[in-house]
This record gives C-alpha cells, sequence and structure tokens, in this order.
C-alpha cells in the first residue's frame, strides 16, 4: 500500500512538472545530459569497446559481414581494424 502512495506521488509531481515546465523543457534537458555524456567520452568508451569486441571477433574468424551486424560497425573500419592488427585474411 505504501508503495503504491509513493508512486502515485512521483507521478502525480511528474504529472506536474510536464505542466509547468512542458515537455520541450525536458526535451532540451535530454539533449543536453547526451551532450554531456559525449563530452565525458561515454560515446567514445561505446566505440571503443565496439572495437575491441570487434578485433576479439575477427581472431575467432567470425566474417566481417556478420561482425557488421552485430557491432554495427561499417565493413570499412572493420578491414582497418583487422589491417591493423594484423588478422586480414590473405
Amino acid at each position: 500500500m505504501e508503495m503504491t502512495q509513493t508512486v502515485e506521488k512521483e507521478i502525480d509531481q511528474y504529472d506536474w512538472m510536464l505542466v509547468s515546465y512542458g515537455e520541450d523543457h525536458f526535451e532540451n534537458k535530454k539533449k543536453q545530459c547526451r551532450e554531456e555524456g559525449e563530452r565525458k567520452g561515454f560515446v567514445k568508451g561505446e566505440a571503443e569497446k565496439s572495437e575491441s569486441i570487434t578485433v576479439n571477433m575477427l581472431t575467432s574468424n567470425y566474417p566481417p559481414e556478420e561482425i557488421s551486424k552485430l557491432t554495427k560497425l561499417d565493413l570499412a573500419r572493420i578491414h582497418q581494424l583487422a589491417k591493423f592488427n594484423n588478422l586480414e585474411k590473405p
């Protein structure tokens, strides 16, 4: 019962904020947070992780096309990583 009241209070507060500030305010805040995350390197970290996974998959002989589907990296970048890590097939 107490949990339901707490959740209902939070919903009421959120609704009040939407009415008071408008949805655009929240969209702008989300955009600011995303940009701040990019400045702090979170997006860069994701790219580095994808590239690290790609190198591991190349080492395990996954086809580049399959790697591209799974990591969302383009084939050109996958081939660059393969070449840089001496994993290109003759």
